[in-house]
């Protein structure tokens, strides 16, 4: 599918939920739709008059429900993003993302990346919001600095990952142990899935589990495959999948905000990060204890930074390998392509950010248009995303059709 990328820029008065504040404004824009201006998503859960965690909980899909898997745009599983403030911490707005959130119980599960962006607490700013249906970008512009932070969603190479249309739910629970027998709900589901390869299975009703496991039999008459291990029980209802949530953050760049010593709620909130890792079978990929203590097991995406490094940009001023890669890091304090220490595997590419040669850009205001499409550069090299060296930068799609 594509998406047109609608925007909104004007000025805040602080960050509150107030009409005129960052947040505010936000809520009132981020359910628009694109006629009038929006990306259409929708608020699932309003809390935005609470004193000391004011928060919304915005969603991509009409009517999501638990373990969902191809319901939202693209075919995905829905997002969830909580976006608001904490009373006691000061010029700064997060954003939190979610596999899923209870609407009735307030309660959010699956918490995978988390990141902030500056603002001012009470006084005037300049903000531009960003968005459609594969994603959300928002900025703020503190004196002459820009801050950016977002998700957007990723596509698989089909030689790396197979297809998004290999998923099953358990019809019957299943215990933890070896050699477990998972039932499913046709012939034709356990066909989808191959011995020797591995797979996700996930649940998240009340839970956050995922755990990566091999497929070590196909039964299709019985509607049940056999895989070599769980470490946890899932239920009925559960997901087995190649791969579902096929998106990520991205952002973070002020230093003296987003740099982490492990006592707050992200890790390294400036690396892109993907939901869940295969170097990492079980849910210690999430953490589930509200906005304090660090989310372990980060991912991250990078770009050939090999090929980057010795070619010269096209006329545009872009690069041949100007896509994000996305890829996973097992080592949340370190960066190094290394198969045995952070490097684990390779899926595909981000979806609407393109990497560029140059470093005086203006974060924010320099903008291009190549073959009838807009581009804003919103990022610099290893505060972006790690990998990039600081002759680059990075451009989103902007006010145009993304596919």
């Amino acid at each position: 599918m594509s998406t047109v990328w609608q925007k909104e820029t004007g000025v805040a008065t602080g960050r509150g939920f107030d009409p005129n504040g960052y947040c505010g404004l936000f809520k009132t824009w981020v359910a628009k739709n694109a006629v009038s201006g929006g990306p259409n998503w929708y608020i699932w859960d309003d809390q935005s008059a609470l004193l000391t965690d004011p928060y919304i909980i915005i969603t991509d899909t009409l009517s999501p429900v638990v373990n969902d898997v191809t319901t939202g745009p693209d075919g995905l599983p829905p997002k969830f993003i909580k976006f608001g403030y904490l009373s006691a911490t000061g010029q700064e707005v997060r954003m939190q993302h979610y596999m899923w959130w209870d609407n009735v119980a307030h309660a959010g599960f699956g918490l995978w990346s988390g990141k902030k962006i500056t603002t001012y607490d009470a006084t005037d700013f300049e903000y531009r919001f960003r968005g459609g249906a594969i994603g959300i970008a928002i900025h703020s512009r503190l004196a002459s600095s820009w801050y950016s932070i977002g998700i957007l969603d990723w596509e698989g190479d089909p030689n790396r990952i197979e297809s998004i249309s290999t998923y099953s739910v358990l019809t019957s629970g299943v215990s933890s142990g070896t050699s477990v027998v998972i039932t499913l709900s046709s012939p034709a589901e356990a066909s989808k899935f191959s011995v020797d390869k591995k797979y996700y299975i996930y649940d998240f009703q009340n839970e956050s589990y995922v755990d990566y496991c091999k497929v070590t039999n196909v039964n299709s008459p019985a509607s049940q495959i056999t895989v070599d291990a769980l470490e946890h029980n899932f239920p009925s209802g559960a997901v087995i999948t190649s791969y579902a949530h096929r998106f990520c953050s991205f952002g973070g760049f002020d230093n003296a905000i987003d740099d982490i010593d492990g006592t707050d709620y992200y890790s390294r909130p400036s690396v892109c990060k993907i939901p869940y890792v295969s170097a990492l079978t079980n849910a210690s990929v999430f953490h589930q204890t509200g906005q304090t203590g660090s989310i372990f097991g980060s991912c991250g995406m990078d770009v050939m930074t090999g090929v980057l490094a010795c070619e010269n940009p096209n006329d545009d001023n872009l690069q041949t390998g100007m896509r994000p890669f996305i890829y996973e890091i097992s080592g949340y304090d370190s960066y190094q392509q290394n198969t045995t220490g952070y490097f684990n595997r390779a899926y595909g590419q981000i979806k609407g950010l393109y990497v560029a040669q140059n470093n005086s850009y203006v974060i924010g205001s320099d903008a291009k248009t190549i073959n009838s499409k807009d581009y804003v550069f919103i990022g610099m090299g290893a505060e972006f995303c790690p990998g990039l060296n600081y002759q680059q930068g990075v451009f989103i799609l902007d006010s145009t059709s993304v596919s």
